[in-house]
């Protein structure tokens, strides 16, 4: 029998987030290797997102234990990137909360609120529809619900929790 390859989530997550990340040129220190010419040439530099969302299904079927797992990455990304806002969405067939953080606020507390039945719709479009929508969005659920018809303008990363004996599909983003 042959094994199943395995890529850890957080890893995923992880590449997932800094692939949002943008490079620019900076004035604001010089790059060094060519001040020995005599030359002043900006240096480029990392620059991530403004904001990034993460969505909770608050359907009632969201184990503790994966949410606190998540939880835990995003303060990671949070200290990483102190410039970043969290937007955090608590979703069943509706949007029943949310919240903004920064890496001023940890550790994050998350407190889920909801328990109806699962539809992505609504906390999509209400982050697709913003002035300035999200960089990325992460989505913490088991996949077991109704997807929008049309996907939003910003990626989405689906986080299925559990151990399912295969990746269910999503129409889009990607699933992990």
């Amino acid at each position: 029998a042959l094994g199943v390859a395995t890529v850890d989530w957080r890893a995923l997550l992880a590449e997932f987030l800094t692939a949002q990340n943008l490079q620019d040129y900076s004035w604001r220190r010089p790059n060094p290797r060519y001040a020995p010419l005599g030359l002043y040439l900006p240096h480029l530099v990392p620059a991530a997102p403004g904001r990034i969302a993460f969505v909770i299904d608050t359907s009632g079927s969201v184990p503790a234990a994966a949410l606190a797992a998540v939880t835990a990455e995003l303060e990671e990304y949070l200290r990483l990137y102190p410039g970043t806002t969290l937007d955090v969405l608590y979703a069943d067939a509706a949007v029943t909360g949310r919240a903004s953080y920064t890496a001023d606020d940890l550790p994050l507390r998350l407190e889920p609120v909801g328990g109806g039945g699962t539809d992505f719709g609504p906390a999509l479009a209400a982050l697709a529809g913003e002035d300035l929508p999200p960089a990325c969005v992460s989505y913490l659920t088991d996949l077991d619900g109704t997807f929008p018809a049309e996907p939003p303008s910003m990626p989405v990363l689906w986080l299925v929790f559990g151990r399912p004996l295969r990746l269910p599909a999503a129409p889009f983003g990607r699933v992990v």
